[in-house]
């Protein structure tokens, strides 16, 4: 998946301040989309001052990942500041503020394959479970990112409201896999209890409901067009023989 980030680009004036001064950020601030950090991600970000000695950068939760990139897990608030140390070229120092809102994760939702519905049921034939994919995706989020927390790495099988299998990643074990095989067309089943990665605290997951179904046939491939063949042959055979008598 893409991956996003924030660039914090710094531009300066010809007149540097000779001590350590706090004064509104000179810069210009260029996000992807918006200046908006999410709690429970650690948000990537890129932080470049030109025409300088050197810099540091300080928040909490920011950690430094190599030159130029780093990491934001915000914590409590509304908003998350990074303070940057400046030491310019002529050797005066200036201290910047750089502010970013902080943003709750929305509600997760399973997917089944990409599906999923409120108070509805899923419909798949037992081929597409063999290979089917439990992912999540989050409510109202506006950037696509791949963090831990959006990893399934675990889930039950429950069948008749009972826990039938637990599995292991984001697909259907073997044994689950062989109960499934023996269940009637018809019979549904739930995903519950997803097991999402990352240390934040979110929301339960709701289960997926799951209907098993036949395979749609074409008409063509189908024992319908067969048995319809034959009437059509067989009507057309009285037909011809109904003009003979007649002649």
């Amino acid at each position: 998946m893409k991956k996003w980030h924030f660039i914090l680009l710094f531009i300066f004036s010809c007149s540097y301040a000779q001590h350590d001064s706090i004064s509104k950020p000179t810069g210009v601030v260029a996000a992807d989309r918006m200046n908006v950090v999410y709690r429970g991600v650690a948000n990537p970000i890129s932080i470049s001052v030109p025409d300088c000695k050197s810099f540091t950068a300080e928040a909490p939760g920011l950690t430094k990942v190599s030159e130029g990139h780093y990491t934001l897990s915000p914590g409590v608030g509304l908003e998350s500041v990074i303070i940057l140390h400046i030491k310019l070229k002529n050797d005066s120092e200036r201290i910047e503020e750089h502010r970013f809102r902080i943003k709750n994760i929305g509600y997760f939702s399973g997917l089944i394959d990409g599906k999923n519905c409120v108070g509805c049921i899923v419909e798949m034939t037992k081929e597409d479970l063999k290979q089917a994919i439990i992912s999540l995706a989050v409510e109202n989020f506006a950037f696509d990112i791949d963090p831990p927390a959006f990893h399934v790495y675990g889930f039950d099988f429950n069948y008749q409201d009972k826990i039938i299998r637990t599995n292991q990643g984001n697909k259907f074990n073997a044994e689950t896999l062989k109960i499934i095989n023996k269940l009637k067309i018809g019979s549904i089943f739930k995903i519950s209890r997803i097991i999402r990665g990352g240390n934040g605290c979110y929301p339960p997951i709701e289960p997926i409901k799951i209907m098993i179904v036949e395979p749609e046939i074409a008409y063509y491939e189908s024992q319908q067009f067969v048995k319809d063949s034959l009437d059509k042959i067989k009507k057309d055979k009285k037909l011809l023989e109904r003009s003979r008598k007649r002649k």
